[in-house]
């Protein structure tokens, strides 16, 4: 490795030998090669540019300036770390490097100790470089073989052409549309262009169509995975057929998201079926087929040498075809649990595919299944297992042997969860930190910020947040953190993870480390919102009028508002774990228990009314729905009740009845009375109409009998009107009374200004208009003799009999 040798660049042998050998002496894997004088080095730089990567420069030179030195060695292999030893000419001020590429100086007097501990931490610097880019070159070399995979796949596919299939584009549309595909379906490849149009066309259930086009969308989102599924077409000749239907995504060079592949056939189609064959047996596919009862039917080679690493075997293709899992030399468990998952898979079990764990031998369990589908095929139907295994290098025991400190670290913070960024200022030349590098983000905060893998660190922090004025606070709060080495916690909205995502309120967590700073991210746009929701329930809670009674499964209250302390008479801390039953009398707390008990048992909602006792003895009566509690995940865990306070409604119920009884007693009474008077009052007339009529008769008679005498029938006359009680000279109109003169219409308009009304109102009240009532005042005014304005009509006739 390159961090182990190191190249001395001596000026003068003074010292040199001394500091050589205590660094050989203290390091034990270390190689020095020491040199003399600037061309020399510079020349075995150059026949070996990677070979040197920690270089030791001795100030005296006079042959080349150190500032040139450093540039030229700096030119030749950028990742080199130098140390200067000695007090460096003037050069070293011009010197025009980026911070992060200058030299370490060591001025004298020199110190074996410090140079020792330099040189140990810029070799581990090295070894963390070197694992790094072997690490991105194993990656480089697997995206490479995916692609060569997937190039395989499709040679086979345009080759053997039995299989239907569909290259669709990432905005929806078709790059590619086979014949099998078109004699499938019975649709050409121009009437069915795009993916949305072919579901909505071809599947015989809309909820088909929306399902699946929501699979392809998650599968863009995810950015990866393989999908498989049995749809029902309707074909463009009327018939209906069931296919298999299988979508995997294929990523470019740079591990997005590029095309989409559609492979469908008939499950009872051998020529379909022998497409898998050909699939399996081209050797660069991880699958194999499983029947339950016949053990293996078929296996690719790089299935077969992935179980080989993984159980450390040779077997080779007669030793598995034809033979179950538990009888070919697997441990116990392993096969066990390896059978009984793919029996499960075959008798349609799909949670399968996400319980199997990757299998192998401790230390090396690198086998694992990306996909286990039950397939039927043949005219026998015969159900049996496909399963695509992938490699899992990441669980070698061996892989971590010769892992520097440093790469572990680096594989830890992409392993985590939560998303993290680590940050290096930028100094200028004042020494001030001007913009900060991100040398590190982690997988999550990738995921968090909507970077995708071309984004590469180190980085500018423009780069990694698009928006300039979260970037500006970013850096001020990173500023403020590096300088006084005090942490910060502040939030921020920030973009989604796509332009058309919705923007997210991020926490920010920063510790200074280093010459930077190492951030903690969190969206807490979610909580955020939770607490918002909590704080507007626990708002209602507080304010509510009713009262609410919130318990547990036993029954027992766990939470209620100031509205219950008020009608209960207690509060909530007598209250907290205490049955609700207790709050009724002893009567009905049996009652009100199994009325609970029921809302648990059968998720019902309870409606009732009972009677309760507060601590200072005085009582009343509640009216109490009580309904259940559950999670998300639908498990009940308590009830909550809303309880209305009926004590007052109550009693004035019970006055009212009271008040009710009262005056139907005396309306009884009432109408007694009411009954007698009308009887009385019928007697007393029929006395007067008799007494009346006895009268009338003599009176009659008598006029009668005297007749022939003229004197005596007036006398009688009168008699019998004076008996009648009638005024003879009342009987006679008084022709001078001028109301006489005044019309029907005349007569109700003095009646109401009798009354008092004016003209606005009578106009209301006899529907007529305001100038008609004026006409019929002054004709009124005329008639009565009211010549004069100041004489008041309205007084005039109150003076008046009645009109």
């Amino acid at each position: 490795m390159s961090s182990r040798h190191l190249l001395w660049i001596r000026s003068t042998g003074e010292g040199a030998d001394a500091l050589q050998n205590v660094l050989e002496t203290q390091l034990d894997d270390l190689m020095v090669l020491a040199v003399r004088g600037a061309r020399e080095a510079l020349a075995v730089l150059s026949r070996d540019p990677g070979q040197y990567l920690l270089v030791v420069v001795e100030t005296g030179d006079d042959t080349m300036e150190i500032g040139e030195l450093v540039t030229r060695m700096t030119q030749i292999n950028p990742a080199m770390e130098i140390i200067v030893l000695g007090q460096p000419d003037l050069s070293w001020g011009t010197l025009d490097l980026p911070r992060y590429y200058r030299p370490i100086l060591l001025t004298p007097p020199l110190n074996q100790d410090a140079l020792i501990s330099c040189v140990a931490k810029l070799k581990e610097t090295v070894e963390a470089k070197e694992d790094h880019a072997h690490l991105m070159r194993g990656m480089k070399r697997q995206v490479n073989q995916s692609r060569k995979n997937v190039e395989t796949l499709l040679e086979i596919l345009q080759r053997n052409g039995k299989l239907g299939t569909i290259v669709i584009r990432r905005d929806g549309f078709f790059l590619s549309y086979n014949s099998e595909a078109q004699r499938l379906t019975g649709f050409p490849a121009d009437e069915l262009t795009h993916i949305q149009n072919w579901a909505q066309t071809l599947l015989a259930d809309p909820e088909s169509a929306t399902s699946l086009l929501e699979i392809v969308n998650r599968l863009w989102e995810e950015k990866s995975g393989k999908t498989e599924l049995r749809l029902r077409i309707n074909r463009r000749d009327g018939g209906c057929l069931t296919l298999h239907l299988t979508l995997i995504v294929l990523l470019n060079e740079k591990g997005l998201p590029q095309r989409m592949l559609a492979l469908f056939f008939d499950p009872l189609d051998t020529c379909a079926m022998s497409e898998y064959r050909a699939l399996i047996e081209d050797g660069k596919c991880r699958v194999y087929a499983y029947h339950p009862d016949n053990g293996f039917t078929r296996v690719s080679a790089a299935a077969l040498d992935l179980i080989n690493r993984a159980f450390s075997l040779d077997l080779e293709m007669e030793h598995i075809l034809g033979r179950r899992i538990e009888d070919l030399p697997f441990p116990e468990d392993i096969a066990a649990l390896w059978q009984d998952s793919l029996e499960r898979a075959a008798e349609g079990d799909a949670s399968v595919e996400n319980e199997l764990v990757p299998l192998g031998l401790p230390g090396r369990r690198i086998m694992d299944h990306a996909s286990v589908t039950r397939i039927v095929s043949g005219d026998d139907e015969t159900e049996t297992v496909l399963a695509y295994v992938v490699p899992r290098e990441d669980l070698r025991s061996e892989n971590f042997h010769d892992v520097s400190i440093r790469v572990l670290a680096e594989k830890t913070l992409d392993s985590i969860p939560r998303p993290f960024l680590l940050l290096k200022a930028v100094r200028n030349e004042t020494g001030s930190a001007q913009d900060f590098l991100c040398l590190k983000i982690n997988i999550a905060a990738r995921s968090l910020l909507g970077l995708n893998h071309a984004v590469s660190t180190p980085t500018r922090l423009a780069d990694v947040f698009s928006n300039h004025e979260s970037t500006r606070k970013i850096a001020e709060q990173a500023r403020r953190v590096t300088e006084t080495g005090r942490d910060a916690v502040f939030e921020l909205w920030l973009q989604g993870p796509s332009s058309k995502a919705p923007s997210i309120l991020v926490n920010f967590r920063m510790g200074k480390v280093g010459d930077g700073a190492a951030v903690f991210l969190e969206n807490v746009t979610a909580s955020k919102e939770e607490e918002r929701q909590l704080r507007q329930y626990r708002h209602c809670f507080a304010h509510m009028q009713e009262a609410i009674i919130v318990t547990d499964l036993r029954g027992k209250i766990v939470d209620w508002n100031p509205a219950s302390e008020r009608l209960f008479g207690s509060e909530e801390s007598r209250m907290q774990r205490r049955p609700s039953f207790n709050l009724t009398q002893d009567g009905k707390r049996t009652e009100l228990e199994q009325f609970t008990k029921t809302v648990l048992q059968n998720g019902d909602v309870w409606k009732g009314e009972f009677e309760f006792i507060r601590p200072d003895g005085g009582r009343g009566t509640v009216s109490a729905t009580v309904g259940l509690l559950k999670d998300d995940g639908g498990q009940p865990y308590g009830t909550v009740g809303l309880w209305h306070d009926l004590t007052d409604r109550k009693r004035l119920e019970e006055r009212l009845t009271v008040k009710t009884l009262e005056l139907q007693d005396k309306n009884a009474a009432l109408n007694a009375l009411l009954r007698h008077a009308e009887e009385e009052r019928v007697r007393a007339c029929e006395h007067v109409v008799s007494d009346l009529s006895q009268r009338l008769n003599d009176r009659v008679f008598q006029i009668l009998e005297t007749r022939q005498r003229p004197d005596m029938v007036e006398t009688h006359a009168r008699l019998l009107l004076k008996d009648l009680g009638i005024d003879r000279d009342l009987r006679k109109p008084d022709r001078a009374d001028p109301v006489r003169e005044l019309s029907e219409k005349e007569l109700e308009v003095a009646r109401l200004i009798r009354l008092g009304k004016t003209t606005e109102e009578i106009a209301f009240i006899l529907e007529k208009s305001q100038d008609t009532v004026r006409l019929q005042r002054i004709s009124i005014r005329r008639k009565l003799g009211l010549r004069r304005r100041t004489q008041n009509l309205e007084g005039f006739l109150k003076k008046m009999t009645p009109i």
